[in-house]
């Protein structure tokens, strides 16, 4: 049974690169209605990533999503996690020895004024990342963060 389930996921992100469309417009659909009763959005695409953009929300507002292939492919680490995290604890240091800002938790850090909620997952060696980045106090993030979260995990193919 587990080299069944190691086959199945193995032969997933093997068919990431051709299929990471589908995903992408997978986790676009729940972006876009989740985000709608949020407000009005601006979208800007690649083939690896989403970028949206609120025009109506309390302050700035930004949500990104990406898909990394073989994002630890060349780095020295064995696992997309691994490099996220180590890239992640440089980030903190530097914010912090720069004043730029500081890391409040594993995945949430406030940045040049601005406050960042990260949604990571590995999948193979992909990684699939998400982010919102607003003004410190916009009111929209608590609901931001579930959709985010949600769009993060439809660009698995195991969704």
């Amino acid at each position: 049974m587990r080299i069944l389930t190691f086959l199945l996921i193995w032969g997933a992100g093997m068919a990431r690169a051709e299929d990471s469309s589908v995903y992408m417009e997978r986790a676009a659909d729940g972006l876009r209605r989740g985000l709608a009763a949020v407000g009005t959005w601006e979208e800007m695409r690649s083939a690896d990533q989403i970028v949206m953009q609120c025009r109506d929300c309390q302050g700035s507002v930004t949500v990104v999503v990406r898909i990394m292939e073989d994002y630890a492919e060349g780095s020295g680490f064995a696992h997309p996690m691994a490099l996220y995290d180590a890239g992640r604890v440089q980030m903190c240091r530097e914010l912090v020895a720069n004043r730029r800002g500081r890391c409040l938790d594993d995945h949430r850090s406030v940045e040049d004024g601005r406050l960042v909620h990260e949604v990571v997952q590995a999948e193979g060696p992909h990684l699939h990342a998400g982010y919102v980045s607003s003004d410190e106090g916009a009111r929209e993030v608590d609901v931001i963060v579930p959709v985010l979260r949600d769009a993060v995990r439809r660009l698995s193919p195991l969704w």
